[in-house]
């Protein structure tokens, strides 16, 4: 509830929407019409949406935790978790264009991640 309040008070004009569920189809929209995807978690394993993202092409900010280093590299404008102020200057940043990652590089890192291979991978594995 926090995180709905501080945005109802500091940002009832602006463009921000938290999104809790979604069709497969409103996820790719989504993804492929914003300006910015941020990560904000205080631990993720491996961070799937962070890869989806990068597929999109998103620029992305995330926070430095464990499975979102290693997965973004240098896909991704990072910033220290649960540091409230670091994350609103990346924010204010990307948007102004100053930390602005290239798309080619999203996208090359993001193919690491083909959810079909790995897929395939496991089931060699299984049997």
């Amino acid at each position: 509830h926090e995180t709905e309040n501080l945005i109802r008070q500091h940002a009832s004009n602006s463009r921000i929407e938290r999104i809790t569920k979604m069709t497969e189809e409103e996820k790719n929209y989504i993804l492929e019409n914003s300006d910015l995807v941020v990560i904000p978690s205080n631990y993720e394993s491996f961070g799937i949406v962070a890869v989806e993202a990068m597929q999109k092409g998103c620029q992305i900010i995330a926070s430095n935790v464990g499975g979102l280093t290693e997965v973004l590299q240098n896909a991704a404008v990072f910033f220290e978790a649960g540091n409230s102020i670091e994350l609103a200057q990346r924010i204010r940043q990307s948007l102004n264009g100053e930390t602005l990652r290239l798309k080619v590089d999203i996208l090359e890192q993001g193919k690491k991640f083909d959810f079909q291979r790995m897929f395939k991978s496991f089931e060699i594995e299984l049997y």
